[in-house]
């Protein structure tokens, strides 16, 4: 279920989890009638920070998104098909709406891990190279934080 309220979720997340120091809700409006729970590089993305129980929450606006890129972009009709959509799109030659969509998500995760202090841009550039390099499964290794390594283990 998606909705533009990040910050009801967020605070319904930090009052559930008091574990969590920190945390991201995003969803976008692509489109007047679709919300998805992604970070998209079109329409509107709501964006609420968790940390430390107060919240932040911003709104960015860009140009709406093509029907044709929402359609490329929507859920498949299973997990499996999903997973396999996302695992193309983060192959070096992925291209197109798809791998646009997962990097822009992947871009939150760099940010999150470098504790906010990279920009959109550069994040970007992080996963696009890391993408095109064949090196994805490389950032994400480098990127997970002692505790989450614990908590997968």
């Amino acid at each position: 279920i998606s909705d533009t309220r990040t910050d009801l979720a967020a605070q319904a997340i930090g009052e559930t989890r008091s574990d969590l120091d920190r945390g991201l809700v995003v969803a976008t409006q692509t489109t007047t009638d679709l919300v998805m729970d992604e970070y998209a590089p079109y329409g509107t993305v709501y964006k609420t920070k968790l940390a430390r129980r107060s919240l932040r929450t911003t709104c960015a606006e860009a140009l709406p998104a093509s029907t044709s890129w929402a359609a490329t972009v929507a859920h498949r009709d299973s997990h499996t098909a999903n997973a396999r959509l996302v695992i193309e799109a983060l192959q070096p030659d992925g291209d197109g709406p798809c791998a646009e969509l997962v990097e822009h998500n992947a871009t939150l995760i760099v940010q999150v891990a470098h504790g906010d202090d990279i920009s959109d841009a550069d994040a970007l550039d992080q996963v696009r190279h890391a993408r095109s390099s064949g090196c994805a499964a490389s950032l994400l290794s480098k990127i997970r934080t002692p505790v989450q390594a614990g908590a997968h283990a």
